[in-house]
């Protein structure tokens, strides 16, 4: 697993989102969600099966 803070998570995930990457590589996305610890994230799971968690400090 990686973990990426990012500053603006909403804009990662909508970049994401264009990318496509789930009909061009079979990445999984996950919904964007706001947890109860603080911080909104999304993750995705690549090709290899690496998870990566994108996070934005709230």
């Amino acid at each position: 697993m990686m973990h990426l803070l990012v500053e603006d998570a909403l804009s990662w995930y909508e970049h994401v989102l264009k990318l496509d990457l789930d009909n061009a590589f079979g990445v999984k996305v996950t919904e964007l969600v706001e947890q109860p610890w603080g911080m909104l994230e999304f993750c995705i799971t690549d090709p290899s099966g690496v998870l990566w968690r994108s996070a934005e400090n709230q």
